[in-house]
């Protein structure tokens, strides 16, 4: 796969248009569950995909990932799921891991420790473990460790 300057720019442009129609459709559908709608269309026949990679000492500290076969030096993301800090799955975001990793990039999808059992910043420590994580993983999947992007569904205030 040979990557240029211009095709870099397309594959963001694209991602962060996919992403942004995705953030709206999720929202606007939510009464639909439109993300399990999602999830049963999935599939990752040809794709590498790793689930249940431990990043850190907690049961939910355990992250996916998904790449496109035979790739080299390829983007790396860390998606990290909503849910208000207090709910919510890796599982339910395989659609993104899937279509992220179609389009070219090395992608993580994280659990992370909840609320209220875990309060702040617990949540942001999760995300800069696993993203260490990710990163020192990035080559063996064709991802690259120095070319890294975070992204995520709002996880929304959390309610006391």
């Amino acid at each position: 796969m040979a990557v240029t300057p211009q095709s870099v720019r397309q594959r963001r442009w694209l991602t962060v248009l996919a992403a942004g129609t995705l953030a709206l459709t999720l929202g606007s559908c939510a009464a639909l569950n439109p993300v399990q709608t999602l999830n049963r269309t999935v599939s990752t026949a040809g794709l590498t995909v790793q689930t249940d990679l431990v990043y850190g000492s907690t049961e939910r500290q355990k992250l996916d990932i998904y790449a496109p076969q035979n790739v080299r030096g390829a983007p790396t993301v860390l998606f990290i799921h909503g849910g208000s800090w207090a709910n919510g799955n890796k599982e339910d975001y395989r659609f993104v891991g899937e279509s992220l990793a179609r389009a070219g990039y090395v992608v993580g999808v994280m659990n992370y420790r909840l609320a209220p059992q875990f309060r702040y910043p617990s949540y942001i420590q999760d995300s800069a473990q696993a993203l260490a994580f990710l990163r020192s993983q990035a080559a063996r999947y064709g991802g690259s460790p120095d070319n890294l992007f975070l992204m995520g569904h709002s996880a929304g205030p959390s309610t006391p």
